[in-house]
């Protein structure tokens, strides 16, 4: 890889996913002060534990692959190959060093861990079967027991002494009085509460006092460990298992708590165009994180922005908004026009958006909440062998100082702008857009994922040189330039069509690739041209900014002007986004 592309793509996740797979990463240190007891999820710095596909029970003999990804800190890309993974009950499970899971004989709950020796992330499956009665609920590394069983250990746990040998093994046995009715029972992988009006299948996620992670949005309850009346709240993709209750009301006074979540969230969506990517006239789509309405902004006491390269850069991670049939810096005020997009940021975004209503109104679905209302959104991905829209895990959003620059010159990002970068009639390789699975692809289509690799990425990688007087233009692109690269000791510079050096933004989509799915059918909503040709090749953004500009001023000022890397949403003055 030529010094130019590496640098100009070493800003992406999609490359640093190529070089940590490719065993050679130069990302950012280790945090220096790491947060022992920070539990992880996708919308914080860490590691987020899922398996492919989506299932959370297996029977005896039955194997399973374990995907591990996220970010640490200072914003170091954390993937399977730099996990070790680990069972918490052997009998239960055994799992190898690249995450397959086998189920053993013995059934029950049982705590899969993957840690790259400061962070960890947890998944707990279920182990059916009925060679083995069930042993004790698992208990995460570190944690102590919350409230270990007061049964007398002189009652055998099987057979209580009073039941005379002539009861049938199939009657239950009667229960002596010295039992406590408080000792906990074995929870059942799968639950179903009789009466519940939702209709929901709930599967256990953990006992009280650990977070339940799970994928999208879903309802999750709080109930007793023998089952009764419950609370319900609806969150996406995490939530603390509160042993005192959610919102302090505790469903069960007396009784241990556990949580249990239910089914995906979904909703239809109709094609206006039919057949558009291979779409039916109507489809599902998995529902996005409905976001928040105030600033999240808080001191940060466990990362100090460092000095790694001699450039700026910040990193922020916003979870899947919605899925839209349109474009507002593209169709502006025409609904259904568009090819399918996915969106993150703004929760407001429709077609009728501008730069001035985006910063003023809507929620955010972003670290900061509406700290950044910006808008991102790209093609969506479409598996046409079924027809079903591939949800991404997550985005990840950088502001970058810009390779091999004078730090100091980089400006803040202009209230109203918005840009594209790529070109939606593409048939071809295009520049400054990357497809990784594994290594970057330089032919432009959707690669290959080999080798046991689970995660796909596209990076698109905007201008950053503005012309200094206008906020957009009628190709939505002219009023932006990207730099003009010089080798070391040369400083790389904008062109003095565009003289105004901003922050480099780019932009990063995560996708997992099941076992058994077949890439090859993947296509974006964009790709209009012949389906002999692999898909990929017309991909692009769009960027709208709604960050408030005090908020991006400290970026510039404390990160990128001084050139320091400040992680995951640290803004260089001891305060971070969460």
């Amino acid at each position: 890889m030529s010094h130019r592309l590496r640098s100009a793509t070493m800003g992406s996740l999609a490359t640093a996913l190529a070089l940590v797979l490719a065993g050679c990463s130069d990302a950012p240190a280790a945090p220096t002060s790491p947060n022992p007891d920070l539990h992880i999820s996708r919308r914080t710095p860490g590691i987020y534990v899922a398996s492919l596909p989506i299932k959370d029970t297996l029977i005896t003999g039955e194997q399973l692959q374990m995907i591990g990804v996220g970010l640490d800190k200072s914003g170091r890309l954390i993937t399977n190959a730099t996990l070790s993974w680990s069972s918490g009950d052997d009998t239960r499970a055994t799992i190898s060093t690249s995450g397959r899971v086998t189920a053993m004989t013995v059934t029950g709950p049982v705590i899969i861990s993957a840690t790259n020796g400061v962070l960890t992330g947890t998944r707990t499956l279920y182990i059916k079967g009925t060679s083995a009665a069930p042993g004790p609920a698992p208990t995460p590394p570190g944690t102590p027991p919350t409230d270990p069983p007061t049964a007398p250990p002189t009652v055998p746990p099987t057979v209580p002494p009073t039941v005379p040998p002539t009861v049938p093994p199939t009657v239950p046995p009667t229960v002596p009085p010295t039992v406590p009715p408080t000792v906990p029972p074995v929870v059942p992988p799968v639950v179903v509460t009789p009466g519940d009006p939702s209709g929901q299948t709930w599967t256990f996620c953990t006992n009280a006092g650990q977070p339940c992670l799970f994928t999208g949005r879903r309802d999750v309850r709080l109930i007793g460990t023998s089952g009764g009346a419950s609370t319900i709240m609806t969150a996406y993709a995490e939530i603390p298992c509160a042993p005192y209750g959610f919102n302090n009301v505790n469903p069960a006074p007396g009784q241990n708590l556990r949580c249990d979540y239910g089914d995906l969230k979904t909703l239809t969506m109709t094609n206006p165009t039919a057949g558009m990517a291979g779409l039916p006239a109507t489809f599902q789509v998995a529902m996005g994180f409905p976001g928040v309405t105030s600033a999240r902004i808080q001191a940060d006491q466990y990362f100090t922005p460092q000095n790694v390269d001699g450039l700026g850069a910040f990193r922020t991670t916003c979870e899947l908004n919605n899925y839209q049939f349109n474009d507002p810096i593209v169709y502006p005020g025409r609904a259904g026009a568009s090819h399918l997009h996915v969106f993150f940021g703004n929760t407001g975004v429709n077609e009728n958006t501008t730069p001035e209503n985006l910063a003023s109104t809507g929620g955010s679905t972003c670290r900061g909440g509406i700290l950044n209302r910006s808008a991102y959104w790209s093609p969506a991905l479409i598996d046409t062998r079924t027809g079903t829209v591939v949800t991404p895990l997550f985005g990840t959003f950088y502001y970058k100082s810009g390779s091999n620059v004078d730090v100091t010159k980089t400006r803040s990002m202009p209230v109203g702008l918005r840009m594209i970068e790529g070109d939606k009639n593409s048939t071809g390789p295009q520049n400054n857009i990357f497809w990784a699975c594994g290594g970057v692809n330089q032919t432009g289509m959707i690669p290959d994922c080999v080798n046991g690799v689970t995660v796909m990425s596209l990076a698109i990688e905007f201008p950053q040189c503005w012309d200094g007087v206008n906020l957009d233009s009628p190709d939505h692109k002219s009023h932006m330039a990207h730099i003009i690269y010089q080798n070391p000791p040369a400083k790389s510079y904008c062109p003095t069509s565009h003289p105004v050096q901003l922050p480099a933004v780019s932009q990063t989509y995560s996708y997992p690739v099941t076992p058994g799915t077949n890439v090859s059918y993947w296509r974006l909503s964009s790709d209009t041209y012949s389906t002999s040709i692999r898909g990929g090749l017309s991909a692009h953004a769009d960027w709208m900014n709604g960050w408030d500009p005090t908020t991006m001023n400290t970026i510039v000022a404390r990160c990128l002007n001084r050139g320091l890397d400040c992680g995951v949403g640290n803004i260089g003055d001891g305060r971070t986004l969460y």
